[in-house]
């Protein structure tokens, strides 16, 4: 089971360096995912507005990653939708997304090369 606490820091400005304008918000709508026949993610909804802090909480093997996943658009949704600022994920938006893996996976070259391949 998935938990989501939230801390609502609204009233705070954005981050130094980053206009309000660029802050997103987040709203997943019934999303589902399934794969070989068995549902493994079910009807989540959930809202996260510009300035709050959200934690994924859960198990091992409860879906967190697999709805992170989701909601940054790695993988489509079996059913539901995904928006950021009430619209479907595009370039821009996603340009504007950064998602760190839990088991980041390092080229064989030097740090600043491997920064730049995950840049482009």
């Amino acid at each position: 089971m998935l938990r989501r606490v939230t801390d609502n820091m609204s009233e705070q400005a954005a981050p130094e360096g980053v206009s309000s304008n660029t802050l997103l918000s987040l709203e997943a709508r019934d999303l589902t995912f399934t794969a070989n026949g068995r549902s493994l993610i079910n009807q989540i909804s959930v809202c996260v507005k510009p300035g709050t802090k959200t934690v994924c909480l859960g198990p091992n093997g409860a879906g967190k990653s697999l709805l992170l996943r989701l909601l940054h658009g790695l993988i489509e949704p079996t059913s539901g939708e995904v928006l950021w600022n009430g619209k479907p994920s595009n370039a821009a938006i996603r340009a504007q997304q950064a998602f760190v893996f839990q088991r980041p996976v390092l080229l064989r070259r030097s740090a600043e090369a491997n920064i730049g391949f995950a840049l482009r």
